[in-house]
């Protein structure tokens, strides 16, 4: 047996070094190529030459210039105004770019007015804004990133100029007076370059998903029943169909019954008002019995409640209600709303007295509008739009919805922050890549990264050539791609694997079995040497018989 131990621990040593490239081959991670070098040089796209185009054309009321004999005096000043109002503008675009926007390349045209608009004594109103609009080319309606100014002439007006931005692309100033370059440009970049957007703590989202939920506290007592689809084909869709061009949406509905508040609602004893106080508006959404989460998806979610209360607390309003309104004796029938942070919003909405005889009550079109008019406020505010421009008059914003201007600006305000966004993720996932070594890399994630990184590039090229529609197309497309590959499921669950986790599983495996095998190969060793080299005993036998 003795003889058989070192051919066995050979053969052992053997059969563990012939299957360590086996055994190295079977933990490697498969890894698909990637153009590292292009994603951590995507930014370089937006180079200092970098800008988008703007089109602006000014229309001048011809008595605003000064009035001369000679018509080369009038040419004089038109140029002059000209000349200024260029300087202006590359003054006031180059601010933008300070402000984390693409400089603005504005391509300026002067004209003037061929007569004056017949609604020019409604001065902010709808007529003229449709008036002024008919005015325009027919090529220059529609186009996106061509816009008008018009200056009229107000002998009324003598403390400052009015501006009013109508619903379509063009805005109008109306003073005593011409009034100055920068005056003007300020105006065309307020309007047409910032307009009302604000600044997003985040991205916007390419995928928001609307969640529209009605919440009945009793419907034993009425059961509240409502034709939603038909009200957001009518009334939200239009909307939708607008903000299509820089976000995509999905929508469910559904209808949850015997959803209580967690909070008791107070009375009101002179108005037999119940109400819910401001303070307690926060604990309002009973996370824990209203099933209103939806699937967990990659897109944003908005959820629109529209809440029922039970007959005992009807009328419900948010608020106690005011001085003014007990002396008034005011019953406040429908509906109070109010905003969740990071949810949605809630509209309450208080049934009439004829349920409580029939039992039943259906809300139709005509209902649901203020419901629909709370779901377009929450979306403009979750995209950034604030609705309004201090000192303006600003026509159309609520009643249509979102205005072609504000649109523009949204779609363009967004790509920018998009492909920012996207370009982030990609130096991000490039160093990350290369910095964990055994994280799967699969041919999808590969294809999602080029399929990213075209989309920045095309969506840059557009841009620059003033084809925004296009470029917000690949922006969308740019950062769905990103966000694909970044939040891939493979890649996250390695970022969470330490070379920790990988001594916990060899550990165990390997030390049984290796430590016999080196015990035994060292005493192997140790044997071959004694015998290699001769005993005092057998050196001194050999000395005698030399002898």
């Amino acid at each position: 047996m003795a003889g058989n131990r070192r051919p066995i621990i050979v053969a052992f040593v053997v059969m563990f070094i012939a299957a360590l490239p086996g055994w190295w081959h079977l933990t490697l991670v498969y890894r698909a190529p990637l153009p590292y070098a292009e994603m951590q040089s995507a930014h370089e796209a937006v180079g200092p030459d970098y800008s988008w185009p703007l089109n602006l054309d000014v229309y001048v009321d011809h008595s605003l210039m000064k009035s001369s004999a000679a018509s080369s005096s009038t040419a004089g000043n038109f140029s002059e105004l000209e000349a200024a109002l260029r300087s202006a503008f590359l003054l006031d675009s180059h601010q933008a770019w300070d402000q984390a926007l693409p400089k603005i390349s504005w391509t300026l045209r002067m004209a003037f007015m061929q007569s004056r608009p017949e609604n020019m004594e409604s001065g902010g109103s709808t007529a003229l804004d449709e008036e002024l609009h008919e005015l325009l080319p027919a090529t220059a309606r529609a186009q996106h990133g061509h816009y008008a100014l018009y200056i009229l002439r107000d002998e009324e007006l003598r403390a400052e100029p009015a501006v009013t931005i109508g619903i379509h692309r063009h805005a109008w100033i109306r003073w005593h007076e011409m009034p100055n370059a920068s005056t003007i440009s300020a105006v065309a970049h307020r309007g047409f370059v910032w307009g009302t957007m604000q600044q997003l703590p985040s991205p916007p989202p390419a995928l928001m998903r609307l969640s529209f939920t009605l919440l009945n506290s009793e419907p034993s007592a009425c059961n509240v029943r409502w034709r939603l689809d038909e009200a957001l084909e009518t009334t939200l869709q239009p909307v939708l169909a607008k903000l299509a061009r820089t976000v995509q949406f999905v929508s469910d509905s559904q209808v949850l019954y015997h959803s209580h508040m967690t909070s008791r609602p107070q009375l009101d004893p002179k108005s037999k008002q119940h109400y819910v106080s401001e303070t307690d508006l926060q604990y309002f959404v009973n996370s824990n019995d209203w099933s209103v989460d939806s699937p967990a998806t990659a897109e944003r979610t908005m959820r629109f409640l529209l809440f029922v209360p039970a007959p005992q607390h009807t009328p419900l309003r948010i608020g106690a209600p005011t001085d003014a309104e007990h002396e008034a004796e005011a019953v406040r029938e429908a509906a109070d709303a109010f905003r969740v942070h990071k949810f949605g919003g809630v509209l309450l909405y208080n049934a009439p007295t004829s349920c409580d005889i029939t039992g039943l009550h259906e809300l139709g079109i005509g209902e649901l509008h203020p419901f629909i008019q709370i779901v377009v406020a929450q979306l403009r505010e979750e995209l950034g739009l604030t609705g309004s421009l201090s000192g303006w008059n600003v026509l159309g914003s609520a009643d249509n919805g979102i205005s072609e201007w504000e649109l523009d600006v949204m779609v363009r305000h967004h790509t920018w922050t998009r492909l920012q966004a996207a370009v982030h993720s990609m130096r991000t996932l490039s160093g990350l890549i290369h910095d964990i070594g055994n994280m799967v890399v699969l041919d999808e994630i590969h294809a999602q990264v080029e399929l990213g990184l075209s989309s920045i590039r095309n969506s840059h090229r557009h841009a620059r050539l003033g084809e925004y529609d296009l470029a917000a197309a690949f922006g969308i497309s740019a950062a769905l791609n990103t966000e694909g590959a970044f939040f891939n499921e493979h890649i996250l669950s390695m970022l969470y694997f330490p070379d920790e986790h990988k001594l916990a599983v060899y550990v165990p495996l390997f030390v049984p079995v290796l430590v016999p095998l080196v015990l035994a190969v060292v005493s192997e060793v140790k044997k071959a040497r004694a015998k290699a080299v001769p005993s005092k005993t057998e050196t001194l036998a050999a000395e005698i018989s030399a002898d």
